[in-house]
C-alpha cells in the first residue's frame, strides 16, 4: 500500500518478535481516519506512516513474501519462519481491516494476507 512514487524496502528477518500489545495500542491510537469512497490518499498516508512507523509495512507491500509453509517435501514438518510470517501478518491484515468502513471491510472479506487486502484496495482506488 505504499503511496505512488514511495518504495520501502525492509527485508523479512524470521527472528523478528511478533508485536506486541504496545504495537497495538499504538496502532489503535494514532489511527484516526477510516477509509471510505472518498479518502483513500489520506487513509493510505497514515495507515503507511503508522506501519512503517511498527515494521508491519513489508507485509503489505512486495519486498517479502511468504517463506514455505513447511520444510520437506512431503509437508510434515511446519516451518517455525512460516508461521511466525503469518502471525505478524495477520495482524498486518487486521490493522487494514480496522481501519476501512464496513462497506469496504466486505469486500476484503476473502483476502487473506496484508498483500492481497492491500492491493485490493489500491486497484480500487487508483
Amino acid at each position: 500500500m505504499p503511496m505512488p512514487n514511495s518504495s520501502f524496502s525492509i527485508a523479512f528477518s524470521p527472528n523478528h518478535a511478533a508485536p506486541s500489545t504496545t504495537q497495538w495500542n499504538a496502532f489503535s491510537s494514532l489511527a484516526s481516519v477510516k477509509l471510505d469512497h472518498t479518502n483513500y490518499l489520506l487513509w493510505c498516508s497514515q495507515i503507511t506512516s503508522i506501519m512503517k512507523s511498527q515494521e508491519q509495512l513489508r507485509y503489505v507491500n512486495d519486498t517479502i513474501t511468504a517463506p514455505p509453509e513447511y520444510l520437506d517435501v512431503e509437508q510434515t514438518i511446519e516451518n517455525p519462519d512460516f508461521e511466525a510470517w503469518e502471525r505478524v501478518d495477520q495482524l498486518a491484515l487486521s490493522w487494514i481491516k480496522v481501519t476501512v468502513s464496513e462497506h469496504i471491510f466486505l469486500q476484503l472479506i476473502s483476502y487473506s494476507t496484508a498483500r492481497e487486502a492491500s492491493c485490493a484496495l489500491e486497484q480500487q482506488n487508483m
